[in-house]
């Protein structure tokens, strides 16, 4: 018995390495596969223009800081995918013109020089950074508004600057002629349906989901309302799948309305101007690349923008909850941006391969952009056990090795 107990050490210290090595793995395998879901607790949303067009800009803030002040997509629905919070940052607008036609990843180009000489802010690390790009009507961004069947929108959540992924989506100004078109009265009512859907799909990748959450909820039409004004909307899927659809819903909350008077008051300073809205689309998607930065920029209409650089003059507003406040953007050198993937959309059901009014879904093959996203939060690997975003194999797995573990210590003081 004697000779024993030694061995029963052994074997015992032995499947204790074992055991730690077991648990090693499945959090390498999840920081591995989601490297930025524990990271990012709080989103972050800015919009885009360019002085050809901005004569929407003011209500377009408004209508973002309705959202996310005065609405559950902040908070009740975010939550569903690690983002306890949406802040609206504000909008900026871009002087230099856009060619008549230009390809997404140039498009990207154009944001990430916007970066580079801080007339945008650049995305900042720990935070899931969205931006809406509301092109205007005299540019042809891709396939996008090019027929009946085409996208009205589309986003890329691979996009990386300065080895920060984040997302931007592209909104553009109606006329828009895509599958969508009939179902929206005015330009506005578009831009605020296609800017939520977009948005929130980025955040929702942004936050490990692998699937889009705007595509399969686009129908019905819906709407939210704030301050007594009322905004076109969608329901969107929550982390239970693509197809669980959540309406977006009114919260009543005074904070919209604080932050609303706080950028009214100053308005005067935020350098909106008024533009053409109409204009038609012309030429196809020829790749145009579009060198150059932009050389100025206004910004306004955000919860706690400050300290932008590079010329542009930032507007701030009082009323915003429960977020983080952007940091000054500095000139920078270079840009890291990259178009992998898009996803269009618009409005009616998604269908593959059918001609019934669906999202249009592409994939660009810029190679520079070849770092993954996230896992979805419920099929990815795992990790809800450690802090990790997952689903169904991580927690359990885990938890069977520690049973195991509890096992052997029993039968070893049985057998002691």
């Amino acid at each position: 018995m004697e000779s024993a107990i030694p061995d029963q050490v052994e074997r015992a210290a032995r499947r204790a390495r074992i055991f730690a090595w077991h648990v090693a793995a499945v959090l390498a395998i999840c920081l591995v596969a989601n490297p930025t879901a524990a990271a990012a607790s709080n989103a972050e949303v800015q919009a885009v223009f360019w002085s050809s067009q901005t004569s929407d800009r003011s209500r377009i803030d408004e209508f973002f800081r309705c959202l996310t002040l005065g609405s559950s997509f902040s908070g009740a629905w975010s939550s569903e995918f690690g983002l306890s919070s949406v802040t609206y940052l504000g909008s900026y607008v871009l002087t230099d013109p856009l060619p008549a036609t230009i390809s997404e990843p140039s498009l990207l180009a154009v944001l990430s020089a916007a970066f580079d000489d801080g007339l945008v802010p650049g995305p900042t690390a720990g935070i899931a950074n969205e931006y809406i790009l509301f092109t205007p009507s005299t540019t042809l961004v891709g396939t996008l508004c090019s027929s009946a069947k085409a996208g009205c929108g589309e986003h890329d959540a691979k996009a990386r600057y300065k080895g920060i992924t984040f997302d931007y989506g592209v909104a553009p100004i109606a006329p828009c002629n895509c599958h969508g078109t009939g179902n929206w009265t005015s330009v506005f009512d578009e831009m605020t349906n296609v800017g939520e859907h977009e948005v929130a799909e980025g955040l929702a990748r942004l936050g490990g989901a692998s699937y889009e959450v705007g595509d399969a909820c686009e129908m019905p039409i819906e709407s939210i309302a704030c301050c007594g004004v009322t905004y076109v909307t969608q329901g969107l899927a929550g982390s239970g799948g693509a197809s669980t659809c959540h309406p977006v819903t009114s919260t009543g909350s005074a904070a919209a309305c604080a932050a609303d008077a706080g950028a009214d008051a100053s308005s005067s300073s935020s350098g909106s101007g008024a533009g053409p809205r109409d204009g038609g689309f012309s030429g196809v998607d020829a790749g145009t690349s579009a060198s150059g930065s932009s050389s100025g920029s206004t910004s306004s209409g955000g919860a706690s923008s400050s300290g932008s650089s590079g010329g542009a003059s930032s507007t701030s507003s009082t009323g915003s909850s429960g977020s983080a406040s952007s940091a000054g953007s500095t000139g920078s050198t270079s840009s890291g941006g990259s178009a992998s993937g898009t996803s269009s959309s618009g409005s009616g059901a998604s269908s593959s391969g059918g001609d019934s009014g669906s999202s249009i879904s592409s994939q660009a093959s810029d190679a520079s952009s070849a770092t993954g996203l996230p896992g979805a939060v419920d099929s990815g690997c795992g990790c809800s056990m450690i802090g990790v975003n997952g689903g169904a194999l991580g927690g359990p797995y885990l938890l069977s090795l520690l049973a195991l573990a509890r096992a052997r210590r029993t039968r070893r003081r049985r057998v002691s």
